[in-house]
């Protein structure tokens, strides 16, 4: 048996040490040179039989086929890898080029589908669909073809071939949603492009356009000539008749121009409900859509105008789409609900929507309020409660929020003995909510909102009849039972608007507890 030696020991022997010996010995290997260059050589070679293999595949389709211009390559996902593999090779890659498209895979062995090409005078998309497994030293990729697809653009039609051991078989049917998934990896716009010579740039990825394409007879009207600010949201319309895009929208064709011409299309097609006169009637609307215009050049101005002092003016906080003008007819008209009750005629009762626009907007400017939304909101509010308690209010108060609040304080409400037990019926099925950090909890009688409004400083005493009346339900938000933090409004399934002290915004925690909350009741979060 060999002695075993103490290196340790024969280390403290020497007085000297040649580290730097070891790297040259390492470095100056004429072989591992030699052997290096070899890989290079056979790298270029396989990067060569990779193209040429490419083409061939491309050509066995024929003359009809297109295959589409990006490469494609598969990305596994693995829970302590990400490897890219070539489709085609099945080898793998170090770095793919940006403009690649990339089907993802999160397990070893699976099975894929891919959209290899397009055949533009069938209108249809192809598809590959294979069973894979990836080797154990994750190098490669294999693929197996089970079978290939033809997915028709402009019908609901799959033409499926499937590759059994010993026979194909071919059938034509309506495509399951398997066999359009993978359409959503092409977010490119190739196909669409090419075949109804366009130039689109918007949002959607191939499966949405298909999808949407079926259900719009004036698709192709509205990718040839509709503005791209409001394409992708008239693309994605139902409509049964082939129409120009002023006619989708409802205007003349003159107003439609004019609109262009301003640079206003979007302002017009997000209130269009109203501007083409659908809600005219209904809702006593009498301005011509060349008043409507003039007024939306107004509304320009003052969107300037809340930009300069970061107001914002949207419905939520999320969303600017329609902008000011949508924002201010919301209320004025529909006053936070879909429904036209009571309540929704409190702007028209004391202002002209002209009044109130120039109210609104240059008093939430003076006022310091940052959302137009929680001005329009606090005078609503106000304007209630003078009505309800038959006071005459002042319409255009420079301190709203102190007259508001004036108000409130002075709001006493008697609520009779079978109101008193209608308001409690409401709450009878609310069992407490108790999360991480965060009670929600429900009113035990009404006499608990004018205590709840009183320590907070807001008017949610005045909500006492709505919920009487069942158009919404309060609940309060706490860090412990007995104190009170904030109070918010549950309206048609949503948590629509959020109180604390002085009315103050919500934290940002007491917002995800909000969040937490609605997930739990399955509401909606809209404030």
């Amino acid at each position: 048996m060999k002695e075993q030696v103490n290196y340790i020991k024969e280390y403290y022997k020497k007085e000297n040490h040649d580290f730097k010996s070891v790297i040259k010995e390492l470095g100056n290997d004429d072989k591992i040179k030699s052997i290096k260059k070899e890989i290079t050589r056979l790298t270029k070679e396989l990067e060569d039989k990779s193209f040429e293999l490419h083409k061939e595949v491309e050509n066995s389709y024929g003359c009809d086929f297109v295959s589409i211009q990006n490469k494609v390559y598969i990305k596994y996902d693995g829970s302590r890898i990400t490897n890219y593999y070539d489709s085609v090779t099945g080898l793998e890659i170090d770095d793919i080029p940006e403009d690649s498209i990339v089907y993802n895979i999160y397990s070893k062995i699976g099975y894929i589908d891919m959209v290899i090409g397009y055949n533009y005078d069938l209108a249809s998309i192809i598809t590959k669909e294979y069973k894979y497994n990836i080797n154990k030293d994750n190098t490669k990729i294999n693929l197996k073809l089970l079978g290939e697809k033809v997915i028709s653009f402009l019908e609901k039609k799959v033409v499926k071939l499937v590759i059994n051991d010993n026979d194909t078989i071919i059938n034509e049917c309506e495509p399951h949603y398997s066999d359009l998934k993978t359409l959503r990896v092409i977010k490119d716009a190739e196909f669409i492009n090419n075949l109804y010579g366009v130039d689109y740039k918007g949002r959607y990825n191939l499966e949405e356009l298909r999808a949407y394409n079926l259900i719009n007879k004036s698709f192709e009207i509205i990718l040839k000539t509709s503005p791209s600010e409001i394409m992708d949201d008239l693309l994605k319309q139902s409509i049964e008749k082939a129409l120009p895009i002023y006619k989708i929208i409802g205007v003349s064709q003159d107003t439609y121009n004019k609109a262009l011409s301003r640079n206003i299309i979007t302002i017009l097609y997000n209130n269009r409900d109203y501007i083409s006169g659908k809600n005219n009637e209904k809702l006593g609307i009498k301005k011509t859509e060349s008043e409507w215009l003039e007024l939306i050049d107004k509304i320009m101005q003052y969107e300037e105008d809340l930009k300069f002092y970061d107001i914002g003016y949207s419905l939520n906080y999320h969303d600017e789409v329609g902008g000011l003008l949508k924002t201010l007819l919301y209320y004025y008209y529909k006053n936070d609900t879909n429904y036209y009750n009571d309540n929704s005629e409190i702007f028209r009762k004391y202002y002209s929507f002209g009044k109130f626009i120039d109210y609104v907007v240059n008093e939430t400017i003076n006022q310091g309020y940052t959302r137009v939304k929680d001005f329009i909101i606090e005078l609503r509010d106000y304007l209630s409660m003078c009505d309800s308690d038959n006071i005459k209010p002042t319409l255009y108060s420079s301190y709203l929020k102190q007259t508001h609040d004036i108000t409130s304080r002075n709001h006493k409400i008697k609520v009779e003995e079978e109101n008193e037990n209608i308001f409690k019926s409401r709450y009878k099925d609310f069992k407490e909510y108790n999360g991480k950090n965060y009670y929600v909890v429900a009113p035990k009688c009404s006499n608990d909102l004018k205590v709840e409004g009183d320590t907070l400083n807001h008017c949610v005493a005045s909500y006492i009849k709505r919920v009487i009346d069942g158009e919404c339900l309060i609940f309060f938000l706490r860090k412990n039972k007995q104190e009170s933090l904030i109070t918010f409004e549950v309206r048609h399934n949503a948590i629509v608007q959020v109180k604390g002290l002085h009315n103050r915004k919500p934290t940002q925690s007491e917002v995800q507890a909000l969040k937490d909350f609605a997930k739990y009741r399955k509401l909606e979060v809209n404030f």
